[in-house]
């Protein structure tokens, strides 16, 4: 089957050796390209431990010193932490507010603040978890999520052609935008044998006006188990 992989490109290719392995062919083609960000001057003096919510900010970890704790969501996110060079990781499924309840319960309350690197734009749920229980939040933009603008021709025409089997979608922000790309290219009609394969239900919600086949949403949020979408 061929899967249309719309992750960062530096990311894709681990995704395309994944589906190689299962015996299906990719096309990558990003809606979303991640620039790195300086890390803004501060001071750690403070700093109880570290919290990570993607992997795209764990290279950011090379510009701090060793010592701190480190918390990240999902198997993927801590893999990354770990390549940095940073083995005590601890690891949490789900999302910010499933990692805010690990904290909650590995760190003291008021154990002083909690830096969290993060892209510019943050979402709900680490914050308000922490606040709650005493700890003081601050967060660092390590990079930001940039769109790309164009689909690229070669999948505009396999999409027209209706041969892209299944797409895989791993952020709220990047399915509305692959669904506005979608809308504004006039290919909606091409999904009718495609299938979306996507991270969680706020995943799937922008999806919800395109005529996929079918829409499912990953058992946990981790690649292994969207790519268990395409089965069957």
């Amino acid at each position: 089957m061929l899967v249309l992989v719309t992750r960062p490109r530096e990311q894709a290719a681990a995704t395309s050796a994944l589906l190689a392995a299962m015996g299906h062919q990719a096309l990558i083609d990003p809606v979303l390209e991640i620039r790195r960000l300086p890390l803004p001057p501060m001071s750690l003096a403070d700093v109880a431990a570290i919290a990570i919510t993607s992997a795209n900010a764990a290279p950011a970890l090379a510009g701090l010193p060793a010592g701190l704790p480190v918390f990240a969501v999902g198997a993927a996110t801590a893999a990354a932490v770990r390549a940095v060079g940073c083995q005590g990781v601890h690891v949490a499924a789900g999302d910010g507010a499933d990692l805010a309840r690990l904290m909650r319960q590995a760190l003291p309350s008021r154990a002083g603040v909690i830096l969290h690197l993060a892209g510019r734009d943050v979402r709900e749920g680490l914050e308000a978890g922490l606040v709650e229980a005493g700890h003081r939040y601050r967060t660092a933009a390590v990079y930001e999520a940039v769109p790309v603008p164009t689909m690229a021709p070669e999948v505009a025409a396999a999409l027209a052609a209706m041969r892209i089997g299944a797409v895989l979608l791993y952020s709220p922000r990047s399915a509305e935008l692959w669904a506005r790309r979608i809308e504004g290219a006039g290919l909606g009609h091409a999904l009718a044998g495609t299938l979306a394969a996507c991270l969680s239900r706020a995943v799937a919600a922008p999806l919800a006006r395109l005529p996929f086949r079918s829409v499912r949403i990953a058992e946990s949020r981790d690649q292994n188990a969207l790519l268990r979408c395409l089965e069957g």
